[in-house]
């Protein structure tokens, strides 16, 4: 079943990406700057669970497609922050609001199911961001 649900995840992410012109790593990177409004490459790395070249590659054309922007650290003049522009912020937005849709009609979910899938996701998304700061 877990099997399942993740290639279903998969092929939901990889839609959604191509029908707004991004790779499913773009969208997870775009999505993952939602979470965390400023973060360094490396700690986006670790969130995406991927290589800091990986990452890097894809930061370099979100960049160039004006998606996000990138400036260097107050505290760390080595270190850049990575944040979404208002562009990238629209984009992630449409992508999310034509995810659930779908999803919803895929599912068959009601609001209420919705709603408890949502407060679940936040949950377990603060707590991630509590076990990254610690």
């Amino acid at each position: 079943m877990t099997r399942k649900l993740r290639r279903f995840e998969r092929a939901m992410l990889r839609d959604h990406a191509r029908q707004h012109g991004l790779t499913p790593n773009e969208l997870l990177v775009m999505d993952t700057l939602t979470d965390y409004p400023i973060i360094s490459l490396s700690h986006l790395a670790g969130i995406l669970q991927l290589n800091k070249s990986t990452v890097s590659t894809v930061v370099d054309s979100l960049i160039e497609r004006r998606l996000i922007n990138k400036q260097t650290d107050p505290d760390n003049l080595s270190r850049y922050q990575l944040m979404l522009t208002a562009t990238g912020e629209q984009l992630t937005t449409g992508i999310y609001e034509t995810y659930l849709a779908a999803l919803t009609v895929r599912l068959q979910l009601t609001p209420q199911t919705i709603d408890e899938a949502l407060l679940l996701l936040r949950t377990v998304s603060q707590q991630g961001k509590l076990e990254a700061q610690s």
